[in-house]
């Protein structure tokens, strides 16, 4: 039974990974394509802005309760 628990947790865990990176590719995307982040910019700094974003709402999230 413990097996299938962390089974589950780590399937859960990479669908969260795989959903943050769908999600922040289709950032980029769109904001290239409106031109609305600096030309030199590439997929990992939009990367690092999601997680910054992730990581604001864990904060939010954590100082509401």
């Amino acid at each position: 039974m413990q097996f299938d628990k962390q089974k589950f947790k780590n399937i859960e865990r990479a669908g969260y990974l795989i959903t943050f990176i769908i999600f922040s590719a289709i950032l980029y995307f769109i904001l290239s394509f409106f031109e609305k982040i600096p030309a030199d910019w590439t997929y990992l700094h939009v990367l690092g802005l999601s997680i910054g974003i992730v990581l604001l709402s864990k904060c939010l999230k954590r100082l509401l309760k």
